[in-house]
Protein backbone atom coordinates (compact mmCIF):
# COMPACT_ATOMS: atom_id res chain seq x y z
CA UNK A 1 0.00 0.00 0.00
CA UNK A 2 1.70 3.20 -1.15
CA UNK A 3 1.58 6.32 0.94
CA UNK A 4 0.21 9.53 -0.62
CA UNK A 5 3.07 12.03 -0.28
CA UNK A 6 1.01 15.04 -1.28
CA UNK A 7 -1.71 14.79 1.37
CA UNK A 8 -1.01 15.64 5.02
CA UNK A 9 -1.93 13.22 7.78
CA UNK A 10 -4.85 14.44 9.93
CA UNK A 11 -5.20 13.21 13.51
CA UNK A 12 -7.97 14.20 15.96
CA UNK A 13 -7.08 14.41 19.65
CA UNK A 14 -9.77 14.72 22.35
CA UNK A 15 -9.49 17.56 24.87
CA UNK A 16 -10.52 16.77 28.44
CA UNK A 17 -12.72 19.25 30.29
CA UNK A 18 -11.14 21.11 33.19
CA UNK A 19 -10.49 19.28 36.45
CA UNK A 20 -13.53 21.01 37.97
CA UNK A 21 -15.85 19.11 35.63
CA UNK A 22 -16.98 15.85 37.20
CA UNK A 23 -18.14 14.06 34.03
CA UNK A 24 -14.61 13.61 32.64
CA UNK A 25 -15.88 13.39 29.07
CA UNK A 26 -14.04 15.21 26.30
CA UNK A 27 -15.45 18.64 25.54
CA UNK A 28 -14.03 18.93 22.03
CA UNK A 29 -11.37 17.61 19.75
CA UNK A 30 -8.29 19.30 18.33
CA UNK A 31 -7.24 18.54 14.80
CA UNK A 32 -3.49 18.18 14.27
CA UNK A 33 -2.20 18.18 10.72
CA UNK A 34 1.18 16.52 10.21
CA UNK A 35 2.98 18.03 7.21
CA UNK A 36 6.27 16.25 7.84
CA UNK A 37 5.60 13.57 5.21
CA UNK A 38 4.25 15.95 2.59
CA UNK A 39 6.56 16.68 -0.32
CA UNK A 40 6.34 20.00 -2.04
CA UNK A 41 5.04 19.81 -5.55
CA UNK A 42 7.28 21.78 -7.91
CA UNK A 43 6.45 22.83 -11.40
CA UNK A 44 8.34 20.95 -14.01
CA UNK A 45 10.41 23.02 -16.41
CA UNK A 46 8.48 21.57 -19.34
CA UNK A 47 5.39 23.57 -18.35
CA UNK A 48 5.20 26.56 -20.68
CA UNK A 49 3.78 29.69 -19.10
CA UNK A 50 3.37 32.97 -20.90
CA UNK A 51 6.28 35.14 -19.96
CA UNK A 52 7.89 38.28 -21.25
CA UNK A 53 11.16 40.14 -20.79
CA UNK A 54 9.58 43.48 -19.89
CA UNK A 55 10.02 45.04 -16.47
CA UNK A 56 6.94 47.28 -16.30
CA UNK A 57 4.12 45.38 -14.62
CA UNK A 58 0.78 46.04 -13.01
CA UNK A 59 -0.09 44.14 -9.84
CA UNK A 60 -3.78 43.24 -9.75
CA UNK A 61 -4.38 42.84 -6.01
CA UNK A 62 -7.99 41.78 -6.48
CA UNK A 63 -7.20 38.82 -8.75
CA UNK A 64 -3.69 38.32 -7.32
CA UNK A 65 -2.05 38.57 -10.74
CA UNK A 66 0.96 40.30 -12.22
CA UNK A 67 0.29 41.66 -15.72
CA UNK A 68 2.89 43.07 -18.13
CA UNK A 69 2.09 46.68 -19.07
CA UNK A 70 3.80 46.38 -22.46
CA UNK A 71 2.51 43.11 -23.89
CA UNK A 72 -0.37 42.26 -21.53
CA UNK A 73 0.96 38.80 -20.59
CA UNK A 74 -0.11 37.42 -17.23
CA UNK A 75 3.07 36.54 -15.34
CA UNK A 76 3.36 34.05 -12.52
CA UNK A 77 3.89 36.23 -9.40
CA UNK A 78 6.54 33.91 -7.96
CA UNK A 79 8.46 33.86 -11.25
CA UNK A 80 8.35 37.66 -11.43
CA UNK A 81 9.50 38.07 -7.83
CA UNK A 82 12.24 35.48 -8.29
CA UNK A 83 13.46 37.16 -11.48
CA UNK A 84 13.40 40.55 -9.81
CA UNK A 85 15.39 39.25 -6.82
CA UNK A 86 17.95 37.59 -9.12
CA UNK A 87 18.35 40.81 -11.15
CA UNK A 88 18.74 42.79 -7.94
CA UNK A 89 21.37 40.38 -6.62
CA UNK A 90 23.19 40.54 -9.95
CA UNK A 91 23.20 44.32 -9.86
CA UNK A 92 24.57 44.33 -6.31
CA UNK A 93 27.37 41.96 -7.34
CA UNK A 94 28.10 44.02 -10.46
CA UNK A 95 28.25 47.21 -8.36
CA UNK A 96 30.72 45.53 -5.98
CA UNK A 97 32.89 44.51 -8.94
CA UNK A 98 32.76 48.06 -10.31
CA UNK A 99 33.84 49.44 -6.93
CA UNK A 100 36.80 47.03 -6.90
CA UNK A 101 37.75 48.05 -10.44
CA UNK A 102 37.49 51.74 -9.55
CA UNK A 103 39.75 51.24 -6.52
CA UNK A 104 42.29 49.31 -8.63
CA UNK A 105 42.26 52.01 -11.31
CA UNK A 106 42.68 54.74 -8.69
CA UNK A 107 45.73 52.92 -7.34
CA UNK A 108 47.14 52.57 -10.87
CA UNK A 109 46.55 56.28 -11.56
CA UNK A 110 48.33 57.23 -8.33
CA UNK A 111 51.27 54.99 -9.28
CA UNK A 112 51.45 56.50 -12.78
CA UNK A 113 51.34 60.05 -11.38
CA UNK A 114 54.18 59.21 -9.00
CA UNK A 115 56.22 57.64 -11.83
CA UNK A 116 55.55 60.69 -14.05
CA UNK A 117 56.74 63.05 -11.31
CA UNK A 118 59.88 60.92 -10.85
CA UNK A 119 60.59 60.92 -14.61
CA UNK A 120 60.03 64.68 -14.78
CA UNK A 121 62.50 65.18 -11.93
CA UNK A 122 65.08 63.03 -13.73
CA UNK A 123 64.56 64.99 -16.95
CA UNK A 124 64.89 68.30 -15.08
CA UNK A 125 68.19 67.13 -13.53
CA UNK A 126 69.49 66.02 -16.95
CA UNK A 127 68.50 69.34 -18.59
CA UNK A 128 70.05 71.28 -15.71
CA UNK A 129 73.31 69.31 -16.09
CA UNK A 130 73.31 69.92 -19.87
CA UNK A 131 72.74 73.65 -19.41
CA UNK A 132 75.51 73.78 -16.82
CA UNK A 133 77.84 71.94 -19.24
CA UNK A 134 77.02 74.38 -22.06
CA UNK A 135 77.70 77.37 -19.85
CA UNK A 136 81.08 75.95 -18.87
CA UNK A 137 81.98 75.37 -22.55
CA UNK A 138 81.25 78.91 -23.55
Amino acid sequence: MSEDLHTPEVVNFPIQKSAQDSTGEPAATVTVIDFSKVRSVRRTPSVQRPCCKHFAVTVDTHNREVICRECGATIDPFDYLSGWANREEGEVLAAAELRKDAERLKTEIDTLKRERANEKSKLDRILLAQNKARKEES
